[in-house]
């Protein structure tokens, strides 16, 4: 699975590849970063900061839909909070009512 490969897409390989770059730059950053990105590379992301194996992790790190998680680095790694955000409430049918 670590090096499985969709047909025109990358593997979790890939992805750890191509995020090294970015871990490396946010530890080195001496000012906040914020990430935006999708579930699998923010998990990813999330396992490295908190010393977890990668090939195995993104499954065991939760991120629920909604959250920001904050990671700060300290004397012995990093130390997360999740902060839940509620997303306002729409009426989709009043915003955009020639669709049904």
């Amino acid at each position: 699975p670590f090096t499985y490969r969709c047909p025109g897409g990358e593997s979790f390989a890939d992805l750890v590849r191509r995020l090294h770059y970015v871990a490396l730059r946010v530890e080195r950053s001496k000012s906040p970063v914020l990430v935006l990105s999708h579930l699998m590379p923010l998990r990813t992301l999330c396992a490295y900061f908190q010393g977890m194996k990668v090939p195995v992790s993104p499954d065991l790190v939760e991120l629920p839909e909604h959250s920001i998680l904050e990671l700060r680095p300290g004397s012995h790694g990093w130390t997360s909070q999740l902060i839940q955000v509620t997303p306002p409430q729409t009426d989709l049918h009043s915003r955009f009512p020639h669709v049904r």
